[in-house]
């Protein structure tokens, strides 16, 4: 709710397209890109404890920054106006990079990994340990059948300082761009809003374009006339004119055709 009531027309209220169903409808954004207990685990103490790590302290960061950029981008401030400091490229590098990992489209590809990874890690303990006993048998079943221990193995991972402060720091050497629309055009945002573009096949398949490749590119849209974009430093060094941090005006109509670009490939890659 922090990030898509940046979205919302009247405060309240988006238009949604069920990717699932080809249906458009109204909705209020308490509805939307929810799913109950994704982070609820149920046998900790505490099952809300994520739950609340999110809400209590990083939501709260994500909002601030975002209000904070909006506004600077809202300004009657020229077009080519450097308007993204050090420190905000730093605060928006956090957020995408925490936007992307605790995400549904990441936990899935986590899944994928987990499961394909776990009969060698057994293997590698049972000849560590010289076999297993019957409580140990039980305990490695549950493991691998309960959603539990996938959950909770993949949460801790997830907000691990070291991982994201290195995927931070790799994002923050990325040119940041503050694309402002001027015109009758918006951009869509999804359930999986920091979006990986390879510019050279226009691929944004989820995990598919990794921060080192120089062809990614990072899209990120944060209002329906705003949209963050970074660019791989060897890409944006080949460019004339420093462009960190700038803020660029896209006009409608004349580049229409790049802002379908974008919402097609949000609306293939959620």
């Amino acid at each position: 709710k922090a990030y898509l009531k940046n979205f919302c027309h009247d405060g309240t209220k988006l238009e949604v397209l069920d990717m699932h169903s080809g249906k458009m409808y109204s909705s209020n954004i308490d509805d939307i890109a929810v799913e109950k207990d994704f982070y609820t685990l149920e046998k900790l103490d505490d099952p809300y404890v994520w739950e609340r790590g999110y809400g209590e302290g990083i939501e709260p960061e994500m909002a601030e920054t975002l209000r904070s950029i909006i506004a600077k981008a809202s300004l009657p401030v020229r077009d080519n106006t450097y308007i993204l400091t050090k420190d905000d490229k730093a605060r928006l590098a956090f957020i995408m990079v925490i936007q992307m990992l605790r995400g549904k489209q990441c936990r899935e590809y986590m899944r994928k990994i987990f499961r394909k990874e776990l009969p060698l890690v057994i293997e590698q303990v049972r000849a560590s340990l010289g076999g297993f006993n019957e409580k140990q048998l039980t305990l490695i079943k549950a493991v691998g059948n309960d959603e539990f221990y996938f959950k909770d193995s993949i949460s801790s991972v997830t907000v691990d300082p070291d991982r994201i402060i290195n995927y931070a720091s790799l994002l923050g050497q990325y040119s940041f761009i503050i694309y402002r629309l001027q015109g009758n055009a918006e951009f869509v945002t999804s359930d999986n809003p920091v979006m990986f573009v390879n510019y050279a096949t226009n691929d944004p398949t989820p995990f598919r374009n990794g921060l080192l490749q120089p062809t990614t590119i990072v899209y990120f849209p944060i209002a329906p006339k705003l949209m963050l974009s970074a660019i791989h430093p060897s890409v944006s060094s080949s460019i004339t004119a420093p462009i960190d941090g700038i803020l660029i005006d896209l006009f409608v109509p004349n580049e229409n055709s790049f802002i379908v670009d974008i919402n097609r490939n949000q609306m293939q890659q959620c």
